[in-house]
């Protein structure tokens, strides 16, 4: 859960922007070892009450940055881990 009050997280485009830069898959993979399915929404596909389509979120880390730029959150010392 997000707090949404808080400044930061209640902004939209900072919760698209995490949903692309976390890679599920490698998490599935690596620490989860496989026994997991990666969600598409809160209800699993097999749910009655799943209603495709979903949007999708993949991990995708340029786009996640470019969010970010978009939303006003420009990374202040370019790119890069500093």
């Amino acid at each position: 859960g997000f707090n949404f009050r808080d400044p930061i997280l209640g902004n939209l485009a900072v919760r698209r922007a995490m949903g692309h830069a976390i890679n599920r898959d490698e998490i599935i993979q690596y620490v989860l070892k496989g026994y997991a399915t990666k969600a598409q929404g809160i209800l699993p596909p097999q749910n009655p009450y799943f209603a495709p389509p979903v949007y999708e979120v993949n991990y995708d880390l340029q786009k996640a940055k470019k969010i970010l730029d978009e939303g006003g959150f420009k990374d202040p010392d370019g790119e890069g881990p500093n």
